[in-house]
C-alpha cells in the first residue's frame, strides 16, 4: 500500500492508526464548519489519542474539538 501511494510504511501506519479514534470524535471532525482553522484539529493532536480507550479519547479531545466541548450531539 505504501509503495503504491509513494509514502513510507510508517506514514501508512500513522494514518491507519487514526481509524482507532472513537466514532464520536471522527463524526465531530467530519462536521466541522467551513472556515475552521486547520490548527484546531491536527493529526499531531489526534495521534496520541489512538492509544487511549474511547472514553479517555473523548475526554482529551474535548480540549480542542469545539463540538465535543459543548457537549453538542454530533450527527
Amino acid at each position: 500500500m505504501a509503495k503504491r501511494a509513494q509514502i513510507s510504511a510508517n506514514r501508512v501506519t500513522n494514518l491507519l492508526a487514526l481509524l482507532k479514534l472513537a466514532p464520536t470524535i471522527l463524526d465531530a471532525i467530519r462536521v466541522l464548519p467551513a472556515g475552521t482553522p486547520e490548527r484546531l484539529v491536527t493529526e499531531r493532536k489526534l495521534r496520541p489519542l489512538t492509544r487511549l480507550p474511547h472514553r479517555e479519547q473523548l475526554q482529551a479531545a474535548r480540549r480542542f474539538i469545539p463540538a465535543l466541548r459543548r457537549g453538542r450531539a454530533v450527527a
